[in-house]
């Protein structure tokens, strides 16, 4: 979850826990909000119906805001100490080397490639996803992708806790065929 939308729903929780409490207050004589709702004060149901509503909006509200204060925010860079000081890697620059292994192995059409960051623990899970171009050999060359991918992220991070996670759609040759238009 982003920052803006955990602040709307830090905000969306306060303002629904607030309007939640002025309904449920409304079943008592605290002040006059309208001629209507003084006369419907007076009948039973409407306040039990009032304070049940209320408090269950309140329940609600309360745990939008309670989701929107423990929720962290998505990790878009890894902190890397050195002796100079920090650098700051973002997933991007990790998906395009992983892209730039995956290409160069020309094993994957249309490959997909997605990077999740631990900063606290210092490690990098990489997603790789695509259909396969050959289809003989499938479990050897996706172990050979696997770890040369993992060998280039060790090299480049200086880390140990690289963890590259393939998956290889095999495609059926005459589904391919039959998907282009026919051209007259």
């Amino acid at each position: 979850m982003n920052g803006l939308a955990k602040i709307l729903f830090v905000l969306v929780g306060l303002i629904g826990m607030i309007g939640s409490a002025v309904f449920a207050g409304m079943a008592y004589q605290l002040g006059v909000f309208s001629d209507v709702v003084t006369e419907y004060q007076e009948k039973m149901w409407f306040s039990n119906v009032a304070i049940f509503v209320g408090i269950l909006m309140f329940i609600i509200f309360f745990l939008f805001f309670f989701i929107g204060l423990l929720t962290k925010r998505n990790e878009r860079s890894i902190v890397l100490p050195t002796k100079y000081g920090e650098i700051e890697i973002t997933d991007r620059t990790i998906e395009s080397t992983v892209m730039y292994v995956v290409v160069e192995e020309n094993m994957l059409r249309n490959p997909v490639v997605s990077a999740k960051l631990f900063n606290r623990k210092k490690a990098v899970k990489v997603f790789v996803m695509g259909d396969a171009i050959q289809t003989s050999r499938l479990q050897t060359n996706g172990a050979e992708l696997q770890s040369k991918i993992e060998e280039k992220l060790k090299d480049m991070l200086e880390i140990e806790m690289v963890e590259a996670d393939i998956k290889i759609h095999k495609t059926n040759k005459r589904e391919a065929k039959g998907s282009h238009a026919r051209v007259i």
